[in-house]
């Protein structure tokens, strides 16, 4: 069997459950949401229709991955990101990013259902402010070092089976 090579330069840490991320080309402002308890801010990300919304299933200084349910449009705009924290959330309206890989998980065709797709993003450019909070994001939010080439599939199935 041949051996995986990782070239990543940081490393990754398992995301705990309600570690989210939003993808949408209209975030809303860190002022607009200091005041709102949790429940409100899950309302108003929603009422915001993000583009992309789902579960991170692994983050690092380097960026993350996240699964979502795709809404059968792709789009080229240029998105923000968000991540919302189980107790908060942290946004970031200027945060770079690209995209490295989005591919499908579970096509909706096959199951007469909807499909789900994983997304990984690479943060780029980012700034000391952005990069501490990442950093305590990863300290708090997290559940220990991946180390496994099939984290993903042991992952995502025990997390997609206490999902539905």
């Amino acid at each position: 069997m041949e051996k995986r090579i990782e070239r990543r330069k940081h490393k990754r840490f398992q995301a705990i459950d309600g570690l989210c991320a939003v993808l949408s080309s209209g975030i809303i402002k860190p002022d607009q949401i200091r005041s709102m308890s949790m429940a409100e801010i899950v309302l108003k990300v929603l009422k915001s229709k993000p583009d992309k919304m789902g579960q991170i299933i692994d983050i690092s200084k380097g960026g993350l991955a996240f699964w979502y349910i795709h809404k059968g449009k792709n789009s080229n705009e240029s998105f923000k990101i968000a991540i919302t924290l189980p107790a908060g959330a942290f946004y970031s309206d200027k945060m770079k990013f690209e995209t490295i890989s989005d591919f499908e998980i579970i096509n909706g065709d096959q199951l007469n259902t909807f499909t789900i797709r994983r997304q990984g993003l690479k943060f780029k450019e980012l700034t000391f402010k952005e990069t501490s909070l990442l950093d305590r994001v990863i300290r708090k939010y997290t559940l220990g070092e991946v180390r496994s080439n099939n984290f993903f599939n042991n992952w995502f199935q025990s997390s997609l089976a206490s999902s539905f």
